[in-house]
């Protein structure tokens, strides 16, 4: 008996140990998606956090930026979708989606009601929208329904080792590092790109008259979709985001003439183009996603439409994750800046309010250029003509070294910032700002400027201003 319980443990055991490698070799190989974020992020928000839920395919988050939504009206949201996303998989998501949270709106998406790319795409579309949900009988009912058998195919969406399998040729560092990451979307979902789109977008295709009718399968899940949201006590909304692709005047109404049936509103974003300010030389990625510039501009209009139309309360300082989320974006937004600015005067200007790490280093001066220095506390060009370095956080002077040597180290987490100055035999001075054994002082007469950014470990900028070049900004 007692072996026989010792056999059915090592079994047990084994079994065990199997199920844990497979999985774990699973996690590895699948490859990421625009959606793998997304929904990785979805899974990583507090229970019962999210006030209006945003779900569809790329043109939904790549229109929807939560993180203005809060930043302007204090709206927690979040966008919960995946490229080229079926409304079938729209209605999944939303079920997905309650188990978790308890949204008082939600916004449906309706690219895909045409159904033209979904159908041109299918398996990379199911890919992209199944792969990372978790388990589920709602998933594996849903995948049926679209695939209408079970066979080894649909097997590989519910195991997708079987369809990724041989991509462990493919596998770099960056696999295993986002296994260990952070899966906290600071985004809540959004696609962030400044990419402009090579050539102004014709929007003039939404305007065209074309032959459309609703699929019935369509039909039939827009309003299931709104018979869940009405047992939930969810405010559902139907909306269309601005694109110049395929997308027309003649599917919008639709759209609408379905919606006004089952009594939801329909927002068609593409009929305010001019309230919206969009450019169509700026503002597109390409013709049927919006770059940032472009969902800044959609996504204010948004949260004036939900704050006028929805009793959605305001959560800003209430010490969530969208706070954080802002705090992240502000930064991004002072990198971009940072890392685009060449004129001296503007720099500095910049670093005057700046959340990162900055280490000021000057060499070799004399003439003053006018008024630069003059708003950093605790400098003066006085102290920058003589020569020294300056480690400031958040504006404020740190760390001050000054003469003709001197030799500091700090920790700044993975690495160690290490600046001296030394006087070599010919009597030139040997000025030094290193991080990963890289010397980024690249300036013989000048001010040179290096910023590193503490949270994400990474050298945000390094610039010389170079005295014998008019103060030219000079970045190695």
């Amino acid at each position: 008996m007692e072996d026989n319980i010792k056999k059915i443990l090592r079994i047990f055991v084994a079994v065990a140990v199997g199920m844990l490698l497979f999985f774990g070799i699973q996690k590895i190989v699948i490859p990421r998606f625009s959606s793998t974020e997304i929904v990785d992020g979805f899974y990583q928000e507090e229970k019962d956090s999210i006030d209006v839920l945003f779900v569809g395919s790329s043109n939904m988050f790549c229109t929807i930026d939560p993180v203005t939504l809060y930043e302007e009206e204090g709206i927690a949201s979040y966008d919960f979708g995946s490229s080229l996303q079926s409304l079938n998989l729209s209605l999944l998501y939303i079920k997905e989606a309650l188990k978790y949270q308890t949204p008082k709106v939600i916004g449906l998406e309706v690219l895909t009601s045409s159904n033209d790319y979904y159908q041109q795409l299918k398996e990379e579309a199911m890919r992209w929208g199944f792969t990372n949900l978790r388990f589920s009988v709602e998933k594996c009912s849903t995948l049926y329904d679209e695939l209408g058998k079970i066979d080894f195919e649909y097997l590989s969406y519910i195991f997708p080792f079987f369809r990724y399998k041989d991509r462990w040729k493919e596998l770099n560092a960056d696999d295993i590092e986002y296994l260990r990451s952070d899966k906290q979307n600071y985004n809540k979902g959004f696609y962030y790109t400044n990419e402009v789109s090579e050539k102004p977008v014709n929007h003039t295709v939404y305007t065209r008259e074309t032959e459309f009718t609703l699929a019935e399968s369509n039909s039939r899940i827009l309003k299931e979709i709104a018979s869940l949201c009405q047992e939930h006590g969810i405010q559902l909304f139907f909306f269309k985001s601005p694109t110049a692709k395929t997308w027309t005047k003649t599917m919008s109404q639709a759209i609408r003439g379905l919606a006004d049936s089952i009594d939801v509103p329909f927002l068609e974003m593409n009929d305010f183009m001019e309230e919206m300010e969009i450019q169509y030389d700026t503002d597109f990625r390409d013709e049927s996603h919006l770059n940032y510039k472009g969902a800044k501009k959609a996504s204010s209009y948004m949260a004036a439409y939900l704050k006028e139309n929805y009793e959605i309360p305001d959560r800003r300082g209430s010490d969530n994750s969208w706070d954080e989320a802002l705090q992240r974006r502000q930064n991004q937004i002072k990198k971009e800046e940072i890392q685009e600015t060449e004129a001296m005067e503007e720099y500095f200007q910049l670093l005057q309010d700046c959340p990162f790490l900055c280490v000021i280093t000057s060499n070799g001066l004399s003439e003053e250029p006018e008024g630069i220095i003059d708003g950093l506390p605790g400098l003066s060009w006085e102290k920058v003509s003589q020569g020294g370095c300056w480690i400031l956080s958040d504006g404020e002077v740190e760390q001050e070294f000054s003469g003709d040597s001197y030799s500091y180290h700090e920790d700044l987490g993975e690495v160690t910032l290490t600046v001296s100055s030394a006087v070599k035999a010919e009597g030139q001075q040997e000025k030094r700002v290193l991080l990963r054994k890289n010397n980024y002082f690249n300036i013989s007469r000048g001010i040179h400027v290096l910023i590193y950014d503490l949270e994400s470990q990474e050298v945000v900028d390094s610039i010389g201003f170079d005295a014998d070049q008019e103060w030219k900004g000079i970045r190695a």
